[in-house]
């Protein structure tokens, strides 16, 4: 290609320049592209190098830059040309506004090249924020060719916090996982994206642990904190963070409010009604809920505390019925309907339980043992082993609780001063990690050793009673002073549940 600059010529689209110098064009602020591939980059321009730039980009005059031109669609071709060195490229000169401008470089370019979704979210909030009456979610959707929904699940993109906008602009997971991480409140999709499992333990809820083979260690380089991590399905992310982020309406409705617009509002005329009518609870459909799903100051009913009472799924009304939210569990997450808890005067949803009770009662009152029945001895005898076994579990638990960090900061910090692990330490990392047979101890960094004991203490619920050999595990190949870490008397304070 020559470097004489040609004269231009009028288009009834622009002003078309077929060789226009590269040194007068430079990329627009406003291009949502962020992200080039130096492969596809470097193919393009062995391409232009061949055959030239068939076709022109769309440049406007820059303001008070002289003879300078802003790049409007086109700066793909523009590195491209410029990384095979050529002197001039064609571009056609429109005027254009810098709404216009906006609208050229997401709707038109997106059917190019695809730009990723964190590209999408960003443009299309620039394009609607730039007229929110001309470009809605409805009016972008329909440019684009995909539903309202999507575009919308696009914009909630933008909600991440840094670490999550990392991991997808790094392909450690997919779209369909930062679509629900970016619907969660900031500290939830902490939770969610952590590696080492949820607060109060079990499994992560975003990773699961990749295994590798001999060479995996060294291949990856230093440990980092999502090294042998992969991420699980979206299905199971989604049932995760139904068993262990409490459903909140008010947050759930401005997130998704195509699905959960229905339930604020349900909440709301409840709210709004007077007496026993306006009164809303918190259901589960499971037995009881995870414990980083619980609210301290507020009871949530499980499935053998609650029945339907709205007439559906063939259940029946009944005057004591309240709005029931449904805040953890998998199955009707987030959905509202009007229940009974009425244990004590519902004969319609409880006649069992309150006819059981008289029973109970009328023989008691009779002075006659041997008139009660085997029924009423043996249900109040399982109440008692029941209540018993809760206070028990309660204990367990609380100190469980006051005890886990205590172990687990002192552990670390001898875990810290560990060199070089000793035989014991080694065969329970190679347990812990599924490292191959052949690995030696000498192949291992010491950041392996403290992800291990972290893993271990997120891994198990400790405060069951079989389960108590877990928590001295680590501690005790580290020679860990055990006894240092007993919880003060007042940090065992029991409370009942509400």
């Amino acid at each position: 290609m020559t470097t004489m600059q040609a004269a231009p010529m009028t288009m009834s689209t622009g002003l078309y320049h077929p060789e226009m110098a590269l040194a007068r064009l430079a990329p627009s602020k406003t291009n949502p592209r962020t992200h080039f591939h130096a492969d596809k980059l470097a193919e393009l321009a062995r391409s232009l190098q061949e055959h030239g730039v068939l076709e022109p980009l769309i440049v406007r005059a820059r303001n008070g830059s002289g003879s300078g031109f802003e790049i409007v669609a086109g700066e793909r071709r523009f590195r491209a040309a410029t990384l095979a060195q050529l002197v001039t490229v064609p571009v056609i000169e429109r005027t254009l506004t810098d709404e216009q401008v906006l609208e050229i470089q997401l709707i038109e370019n997106i059917q190019r090249d695809d730009l990723t979704a964190l590209e999408q979210a960003r443009g299309y909030r620039a394009l609607i924020e730039s007229n929110p009456k001309k470009y809605t979610a409805v009016a972008i959707a329909t440019r684009v060719g995909m539903s309202e929904a999507w575009v919308w699940d696009r914009l909630k993109l933008n909600d991440l916090i840094p670490e999550a906008k990392a991991l997808l602009e790094q392909d450690r997971m997919a779209t369909g996982h930062a679509v629900l991480i970016a619907r969660q409140k900031p500290a939830d999709q902490t939770r969610i994206i952590d590696p080492a499992g949820s607060q109060n333990g079990g499994r992560a809820a975003l990773w699961q642990y990749e295994h590798v083979d001999d060479g995996g260690v060294e291949a990856r380089g230093p440990v980092e904190k999502y090294a042998h991590m992969k991420p699980v399905s979206v299905r199971e992310l989604e049932q995760w963070i139904a068993e262990h982020i409490r459903f909140d309406v008010t947050h759930a409705a401005k997130a998704l409010p195509a699905v959960f617009a229905s339930t604020a509002t349900a909440v709301a005329e409840a709210a709004a009604q007077p007496g026993r009518g306006r009164k809303v609870i918190s259901i589960t459909f499971e037995y009881r809920v995870a414990d980083d799903a619980r609210d301290t100051d507020e009871r949530t009913y499980g499935s053998q505390s609650w029945r339907r009472a709205d007439g559906q799924e063939k259940s029946k009304t009944c005057e004591h019925s309240v709005l029931g939210v449904v805040v953890a569990g998998s199955e009707q997450y987030g959905k509202a309907f009007e229940v009974c808890v009425d244990r004590e005067k519902c004969r319609v949803h409880f006649g069992d339980v309150i006819r059981q009770r008289e029973k109970t009662a009328k023989a008691n009152a009779s002075g006659s043992a041997k008139k009660r029945t085997a029924a009423a001895v043996q249900h109040e005898a399982r109440q008692k082993r029941e209540a018993a076994q809760k206070v028990k579990d309660r204990e367990a638990e609380t100190r469980y609780r006051a005890l886990k960090p205590l172990v687990l900061k002192a552990t670390l910090a001898v875990a810290e001063k560990v060199k070089t692990p000793t035989r014991a330490q080694f065969q329970a990392i190679v347990k812990v990690f599924g490292l191959p047979k052949g690995t030696t101890p000498a192949t291992l960094q010491q950041a392996l050793l403290l992800e291990a004991v972290k893993r271990s203490f997120h891994e198990a619920y400790f405060w069951a009673d079989k389960n108590q050999a877990k928590l001295r595990a680590w501690p005790t190949l580290l020679g860990v002073d055990l006894k240092a870490c007993e919880p003060k008397a007042a940090a065992l304070d029991v409370k009942a549940d509400r």
